[in-house]
């Protein structure tokens, strides 16, 4: 008799283990899956065309010429979209924003746009909109600061002009104010714009 009930308890000991085993199991998180590495490290940027120089939005509006990369002055935007890899797409980066006032106002940019036009939301030319809200110093009005840069996949937007017979050989950029006149006191400044190729 006390054989077979020490058996019993070492078959119900048993049991209990294989059930927090089993539940254990059950409970267990699944492994995660990695994650793919897109830090900026592992993208290779080359540059495309830029602008002489700083881009001045003291008048309200601004165009500029971007002029291709000294590495291969005679190659045409149009020529650039046709090589692109699958892997590879254009972004227009403006950097170093400054001001010395807040204007008021956000500015919608522009790529192409012919002289004159009168460019809203819906133009193929829009490539997005930009702020000055973190480019001010509140010290004086004679002090401004950079904030950083701004940048925009236009690969889509070139390739579309394209197709309309709208792409020059030449890139333009235009900034324009959007819904009212900024603030004469703010002069801001785009200290470059640039078209950059990135490759994942």
């Amino acid at each position: 008799m006390e054989k077979n009930w020490t058996k019993l308890k070492n078959s119900a000991a048993l049991a209990v283990a294989l059930l927090l085993v089993s539940t254990a199991t059950l409970c267990a998180a699944p492994p995660k899956a990695k994650s793919m590495n897109l830090t900026p490290q592992s993208a290779k940027v080359e540059p495309i065309a830029a602008a002489s120089g700083p881009v001045d939005l003291g008048g309200g509006s601004a165009t500029a010429e971007l002029l291709p990369a000294s590495s291969e002055p005679g190659k045409k935007i149009g020529a650039r979209l046709g090589s692109l890899a699958s892997n590879e797409r254009i972004f227009l980066v403006l950097r170093d924003l400054a001001t010395q006032e807040q204007p008021g106002v956000v500015y919608q940019v522009y790529l192409d746009l012919p002289a004159g036009s009168t460019p809203g939301k819906d133009d193929p030319h829009y490539v997005g909109v930009i702020n000055f809200y973190g480019a001010a110093r509140a010290q004086g009005p004679e002090a401004s600061s950079s904030s950083g840069f701004r940048s925009f996949d236009v690969t889509d937007v070139l390739r579309n002009l394209q197709r309309q017979n709208q792409l020059p050989d030449h890139s333009t950029v235009t900034i324009v104010p959007a819904g009212s006149v900024p603030n004469a006191a703010a002069r801001p400044v785009v200290g470059r714009v640039e078209l950059l190729m990135q490759k994942e």
